[in-house]
């Protein structure tokens, strides 16, 4: 009878513990990555609206003429992404259009424009 008892065939309870606490360790980790994941992609795609929103205001300044090319210009807003513009007169015959995408006071992208008259004054 005391043979019986001795056999060994599967795993001890300490054996299970550790193995449960490995695991649990594991899928934790793999949570918070995905957590993380989800974040760093949410902030590349506030990034890439915010550099195609700064392409299509450049693209309206380069379109406008050199006198209309004056504080303030138009912010434009798209989900809680707003390009600000700022002009520096340069001097007669050139401007520096500074653009800033912005969400929730943090700079996503910075875009400056020189802009010169062509022609006579």
């Amino acid at each position: 009878m005391l043979r019986r008892f001795q056999k060994k065939n599967g795993f001890t309870l300490v054996e299970v513990m550790v193995a449960a606490v490995m695991l649990a360790v594991a899928v934790i980790s793999i949570m918070g990555l995905i957590t993380d994941s989800y974040g760093w992609l949410r902030q590349n795609q506030d990034i890439n609206i915010a550099n195609t929103l700064l392409e299509k205001k450049a693209e309206e300044i380069k379109t406008m003429s050199f006198n209309d090319i004056n504080d303030p210009i138009p912010a434009l807003i798209y989900e809680n992404i707003t390009i600000s513009c700022e002009v520096d007169p340069v001097s007669a015959i050139s401007k520096n259009v500074t653009l800033t995408a912005t969400k929730s006071s943090r700079r996503l992208g910075l875009v400056t424009l020189s802009v010169y008259m062509y022609g006579g004054l």
